[in-house]
């Protein structure tokens, strides 16, 4: 049981929401509510204020799950916070120099081990009228890139709703409506830009919502070695296993669509929802969304 002052674990709604309006805070209200209807995620803690008494819990927390790196997201009741500040996987040492940007409003988010950097395809799935949009990219990238406007999708499926009378959640070649694969060029130019984000990373740190900046192609491979892993010089799909993995929860979100709204106050229509197929713990769901949050550059 965790009692520590600052620190609030994510399935202690009752905590939760007596000490945090969590109505103001979207990221973390959205990683209740995936929790409460069984959506696979992360399991973690809410930090108010990163003291001595905190620092101490999490490094005995990643000891104990045998973790080097641990997920920080950042969430605030003022906008403009979350647009500046960005998710991270800081090592415990890393995390210190970040201390003062959690600060109030600003809360952290602990998550369980994640590397950005070095997991699989993440997608962004829309809840349209006629049919379910998913927008793909690959290792090397995750769900932020497409919100902050960073690159384009490496991979579109629209598949179309299913009846309320269907009763198969397995995705079938009948029930795509289009898929889109993105082309050798653009995908190298969506690597290069990434590469300048890092090589930012690299030069200012951990936290901050950064601008592409000219990348030394080694600096970054160097970086990304350090961290075991590389960004692929082409693009390969998500493939069936993974896809027809995520259609089944996305099918039962769009099936029962109405009792998750009247029983959860979770309204999926035009909605969307974040996801990422991890090396260590497989597919985890990260936030629901409205589609205004895309960043239009």
């Amino acid at each position: 049981m965790i009692t520590k002052e600052n620190i609030i674990p994510l399935n202690d709604v009752d905590r939760l929401k007596k000490e945090i309006d969590t109505g103001k805070y979207k990221k973390l209200l959205s990683t209740v509510q995936l929790n409460r209807i069984n959506l696979p995620t992360l399991p973690g803690f809410v930090i108010k204020k990163l003291d001595k008494n905190s620092l101490d819990y999490i490094k005995g927390w990643m000891h104990k799950t045998n973790s080097n790196r641990l997920s920080l997201r950042f969430d605030s009741s003022n906008p403009e916070d979350n647009k500046r500040l960005i998710s991270c996987n800081p090592t415990i040492s890393e995390l210190l120099s970040m201390k003062n940007l959690i600060n109030n409003p600003i809360i952290g988010i602990v998550l369980a081990e994640n590397d950005r950097y070095n997991q699989n395809h993440s997608v962004l799935t829309q809840f349209r009228d006629d049919y379910i949009h998913c927008e793909i990219v690959g290792p090397g990238f995750d769900a932020s890139d497409l919100t902050r406007g960073n690159t384009i999708p490496h991979e579109t499926v629209e598949i179309y709703r299913k009846s309320n009378h269907a009763d198969s959640s397995y995705l079938e070649a009948i029930d795509i409506r289009r898929h889109v694969i993105v082309g050798e060029k653009a995908y190298t130019q969506t690597r290069n830009i990434k590469y300048g984000l890092i090589s930012s990373v690299i030069h200012q740190g951990f936290g901050k919502d950064l601008v592409a900046t000219r990348a030394d192609s080694n600096e970054v491979d160097n970086f990304l070695e350090t961290r075991g892993t590389s960004i692929p010089e082409s693009y390969e799909p998500i493939g069936y296993q993974r896809l027809n993995e995520l259609y089944k929860y996305i099918y039962t979100l769009d099936k029962f669509r109405n009792y998750f709204n009247l029983n959860f106050g979770i309204d999926i229509k035009n909605r969307v929802l974040s996801a990422s197929f991890l090396k260590k713990y497989g597919l985890v769901f990260w936030d629901i969304y409205g589609g205004d949050k895309y960043r239009k550059k």
